[in-house]
């Protein structure tokens, strides 16, 4: 027969982190973002060398690609003098 009364006590002793019973019975296990900090710092050098490689092989894809844009000026020469400002009466 199924104890109904043991399941909802395990299902109450949840805590914020997500931890089950096994904390209120006194095996301690750590909140869940010390447990992937502490996977993160075990594993920083691949981590590090995984990003930094990937942002080598972007940099190098960035400039080996020809670039691929175009500007044009067009200016304009008026061989007659303009009065743009009128400082004659000053």
């Amino acid at each position: 027969m199924l104890n109904l009364s043991a399941q909802s006590s395990e299902a109450s002793a949840m805590d914020a982190a997500g931890n089950g019973a096994a904390n209120a019975a006194g095996d301690h296990k750590p909140p869940l973002i010390l447990q992937y900090l502490g996977t993160a710092l075990r594993w920083r050098w691949i981590i590090l060398g995984i990003v930094l490689a990937s942002m080598i092989v972007g940099l190098i894809a960035t400039l080996l690609v020809t670039p691929k844009y175009s500007a044009t000026a067009r200016l304009q020469i008026s061989r007659e003098q303009q009065n743009i400002t009128n400082t004659e009466g000053l």
